[in-house]
């Protein structure tokens, strides 16, 4: 069965897709338009557009790269010169046939009769088989090259034949550029804001040069898993200690005793919330549960406190009937407080 070039172009590149990564081409160049992108002309200029505009002129990069991407491919698949080569029959299935071309890329064609093992001649564009012929004269055998783009590997899962890992990329390089062009102290922002994707695409090199090594076999990703979990509570360490020293800040700046007692909540909840994350990576249930009760009648007292005052203020102007609307919140506290205090 021979496929065409115009079926090509109606199953693997619609009308509504392309006009949808079109505008979103067209959306990327009118973003670098406003952001003064094209007004670039040295360093210090790139620095204060980077600085001010950072992500949305990367996600329009993205766009664009997109956009081109798919409008390229296009072009070949449907206006280029098929060609025939050589191909290897991977595996044939009810509906699909695999075949591999001498550098181990895969292409899918619609189940064919022919035998596995053996290569064929088949014509093709760049990225899709069009017809399968005879039996070739000359035979390899291939092992299947994935695609390094199309594949990511991370601790929650494998993704494979999915544009995840480009857009990885994208969110690291505001914070490669921010280590780069910031100055003094500012680098850490990019530093801490680098460290979740840096290692998600670490992790997933790692991973594929140990799926490259394991000849097939199933990959022993534990040692990783425990490092990216390590990572995982370290970079919520940090998060976790800027916001308490920020907490801390106001409450001794705090120049009068109400603003004081309006912020000691928060602060405790968030030495508490520390303390939660540390018993769980250590382990200790015990230390978890005092401070799990601790953050919640903690929270459950800020939330009683703006009850009472809410009613207090709705008592002294003598709105008596709003007093319904609090009944369904204090039912949450009261849910809360039963779930965590007297059942847990």
């Amino acid at each position: 069965m021979k496929i065409t070039q115009k079926e090509i172009r109606q199953n693997h590149y619609p009308i509504p897709g392309m006009i949808i990564v079109s505008i979103l081409g067209i959306l990327g160049l009118v973003v670098l338009y406003l952001t003064k992108c094209f007004e670039i002309v040295d360093y210090n200029t790139f620095y204060q557009v980077i600085e001010k505009n950072g992500m949305p002129v990367i996600m329009s990069l993205f766009f664009i790269f997109i956009c081109l991407y798919c409008w390229i491919n296009l072009i070949i698949d449907v206006f280029g010169t098929p060609k025939k080569e050589v191909m290897y029959l991977q595996e044939s299935s009810k509906y699909t046939s695999t075949f591999l071309n001498k550098k181990g890329k895969k292409y899918d064609f619609i189940n064919v009769d022919k035998e596995v093992g053996k290569c064929y001649y088949v014509t093709k564009t760049k990225n899709y088989i069009l017809e399968v012929q005879d039996v070739s004269s000359e035979q390899f055998q291939v092992k299947e090259k994935k695609s390094y783009w199309l594949n990511y590997y991370s601790p929650v899962g494998n993704f494979e034949d999915l544009l995840l890992l480009p857009i990885v990329y994208v969110i690291l390089l505001p914070g490669i550029l921010a280590i780069i062009m910031a100055p003094g102290y500012s680098k850490l922002i990019g530093v801490f804001y680098s460290l979740v994707p840096g290692f998600a695409i670490i992790y997933d090199l790692v991973y594929k040069i140990k799926l490259k090594n394991s000849d097939g076999k199933e990959v022993d990703d534990t040692l990783m898993i425990k490092v990216s979990e390590v990572l995982y509570n370290t970079v919520i360490f940090i998060f976790l200690g800027i916001f308490l020293v920020i907490l801390l800040s106001l409450l001794f700046r705090a120049k009068d005793f109400t603003t004081r007692i309006i912020i000691l909540p928060f602060v405790l909840c968030g030495i508490y919330t520390v303390g939660l994350v540390y018993a769980k990576v250590v382990g200790n249930s015990r230390l978890e549960n005092i401070c799990m009760k601790s953050y919640v009648i903690t929270f459950l007292l800020l939330w009683f406190g703006m009850l009472g005052f809410i009613s207090y203020q709705m008592i002294s102007s003598g709105e008596y009937s709003s007093l319904i609307f609090t009944i369904p919140f204090i039912a949450v506290g009261a849910y809360i407080f039963y779930k965590y205090i007297i059942k847990g």
